[in-house]
């Protein structure tokens, strides 16, 4: 099994709790942040895309670490 077949993503919940002492703001995008304004799921979704400011990028980057 490659590196890639054993990727998985997050949950909302997951990054919620990664991100909660997180100094900087983050924001769910995508097809997650859609069903989450609708208050539903409405299809199933292989990842999570969270989004950034440019400058706070280093900021996450030492935060995921290891």
């Amino acid at each position: 099994m490659n590196e890639v077949e054993k990727w998985q993503a997050l949950s909302v919940n997951e990054v919620q709790e990664l991100f909660k002492d997180s100094q900087k703001d983050f924001w769910i995008s995508g097809g997650w942040a859609i069903d989450i304004f609708l208050g539903e799921q409405t299809r199933p979704h292989d990842d999570l895309d969270i989004s950034i400011s440019r400058a706070d990028q280093i900021y996450f980057q030492d935060l995921l670490k290891g």
